[in-house]
């Protein structure tokens, strides 16, 4: 009876944490991060996909929760200081995107932002 219980809980969490966004953004971190996925990452404009979330006013904690998750996998890409992948960061103008949100942002969520910017 108990291996019963356990065996639906489990199933039922699953699919919940699969479709979770910090789930998936975790997977994307490390294909931003893992050098023979990055340039791919980038060539397909993955990264700017993203930066809608960084653009949203809104400051309730789970879309500021998503904007930092956002922002690591960003983090992620320049933190092995690959030229191709900053230079992509500096085209598409996400650069201004990240000083705006330091801008206006409070400060726990200001950190993966200064990360970008000294990398």
């Amino acid at each position: 009876m108990l291996q019963t219980q356990k065996k639906v809980i489990r199933e039922a969490m699953a699919p919940r944490l699969w479709y979770s966004f910090n789930i998936i953004t975790v997977l994307l971190q490390w294909i931003a991060a893992h050098p023979d996925t990055r340039m791919p990452f980038v060539r397909a404009n993955m990264p700017l996909y993203l930066q809608p979330i960084l653009d949203v006013k809104s400051e309730e904690r789970h879309h500021g929760d998503v904007r930092i998750s956002s922002l690591r996998v960003i983090a992620a890409l320049v933190k092995d200081d690959d030229p191709r992948a900053i230079n992509f960061i500096i085209k598409s103008e996400m650069f201004s995107c990240f000083l705006k949100h330091m801008e206006n942002s409070t400060i726990p969520s200001r950190t993966p932002d200064s990360g970008l910017i000294v990398a």
